[in-house]
């Protein structure tokens, strides 16, 4: 899913400037471990755990693709980002919206996200691995263009039909219409 044409995987989009994207990180004294540490997976036939630190939040994807469906499962958490709060929950919301489409239960405090999807066949649970690499490069810096609520379903409807670039999403707003201007 990572490698999926069309993902974001440049500058935050919506044009917002990163230094306000830094400013807003370097002063949340809550950033538990620095950019630049290690990222850790485990990855073999049936298993992969991942703990990693993308930018400014932080994600951990744990999934079981065995040919026993009951012991299959993906779990995933998403927290952090490098905006105000407020943007970040607009993004969690987001992530949180998607991973209810495609079949997980999800719980979302503030701007973290646990998902988790168990019993399904392994061609399944590739499946939902391939829409979690999508989401991961598809959410990158998105909370610095989440400005309003409105910003929600427009986001997630651009993820449901593969516009992971937000392509549709950067002509100027008219009056009225919700959308990220790039």
């Amino acid at each position: 899913g990572v490698a999926t044409p069309g993902l974001h995987w440049g500058p935050p989009p919506g044009g917002t400037p990163m230094g306000s994207v830094m400013s807003s990180f370097i002063t949340d004294q809550k950033s538990e471990r620095p950019i630049g540490m290690p990222n850790y997976a485990m990855v073999s036939r049936d298993y992969c755990n991942m703990n990693a630190r993308m930018d400014f939040h932080f994600i951990m994807i744990d999934a079981v693709a065995s040919p026993e469906p009951r012991s299959n499962h993906v779990k995933f958490r998403f927290k952090g980002g490098g905006t105000s709060l407020a943007r970040r929950r607009r993004r969690a919301l987001c992530i949180g919206e998607i991973f209810e489409r495609y079949g997980f239960s999800v719980d979302i405090k503030e701007d973290l996200v646990n998902a988790s999807l168990q019993g399904a066949v392994s061609e399944a649970i590739e499946e939902k691995l391939v829409m979690v690499g999508r989401i991961l490069g598809f959410t990158r810096l998105l909370d610095a263009a989440m400005g309003d609520d409105t910003m929600i379903p427009v986001v997630v409807r651009a993820f449901m039909v593969g516009d992971y670039a937000l392509s549709r999403l950067t002509e100027k707003n008219e009056p009225g219409r919700s959308g990220i201007r790039m």
